[in-house]
């Protein structure tokens, strides 16, 4: 017998949109180099998500090698959010940026997005 993990991905986006919150994903991209700036042309594509927001737990200092400031947060995100290292997120009217972004995917099947986000 074998254990249905897109069945838990379904309960994990069930329990994200019951007790989590509006989650806006900025995908920023560079264009073209614009001779007027001097600089790339950036495109921002904002989506929307769902996920919960909340405070590393005490005595918490790294996490994957990386520093904890006061500042940072733990943001679980639905599985079909697919965030990269170049998004902003915007949550609870503070916007982040990720330190490190971990998959939770037994068996090939995405369930979350367990992201170590940073405040700008």
């Amino acid at each position: 017998m074998s254990f249905d993990y897109a069945d838990v991905a379904r309960d994990a986006l069930d329990i994200i949109t019951e007790f989590g919150t509006d989650v806006t994903i900025t995908k920023i991209e560079s264009g073209t180099y614009d001779t007027k700036t001097g600089e790339n042309a950036v495109f921002a594509d904002g989506s929307k998500a769902k996920g919960i927001v909340f405070d590393f737990g005490t005595g918490i200092s790294t996490i994957s090698g990386n520093l904890i400031q006061s500042e940072d947060k733990r943001l679980l995100l639905e599985a079909a959010a697919k965030p990269e290292f170049n998004d902003v997120f915007t949550a609870n009217g503070k916007t982040y940026s990720p330190v490190s972004i971990g998959e939770i995917n037994p068996a090939g099947i995405t369930v979350l997005f367990d992201i170590h986000v940073r405040a700008h």
